[in-house]
């Protein structure tokens, strides 16, 4: 169980790393959307990347260098965490703030209830 805790934590810290270095570590705030599609282990997902410089909010992409990798990642750490709890979320946010304190949020699908 810790094996997983451990590898979890080295996947979103990786994460955290590329973001920054997509904006050069000059930031007040991050926040990156993951949302991985496919099926079979397919290594695909939507992502969607903010970030805040000098009190402006910047809509961006990822260069070609970290685009990869960073969905590699999400899906992994789905993976991983299904692992860990059976349980597969369909969206991932992860924040940063100012004081580089992180935040992650998962959603995931309703549950069906049979009746």
């Amino acid at each position: 169980m810790q094996h997983n805790m451990k590898l979890q934590s080295e996947i979103l810290n990786r994460i955290l790393e590329l973001l920054e270095a997509e904006v050069n570590h000059n930031y007040q705030t991050l926040s990156c959307t993951f949302v991985p599609i496919g099926d079979c282990g397919e290594k695909t997902a939507e992502t969607t990347f903010f970030y805040e410089r000098n009190g402006t909010k910047i809509n961006a992409g990822f260069s070609n260098e970290n685009i990869f990798e960073l969905v590699d990642l999400a899906v992994d750490l789905q993976a991983v965490m299904k692992a860990h709890t059976g349980g597969e979320w369909s969206e991932f946010l992860l924040e940063v703030d100012e004081n580089r304190k992180v935040a992650t949020r998962y959603k995931y699908p309703p549950l069906a209830l049979s009746t």
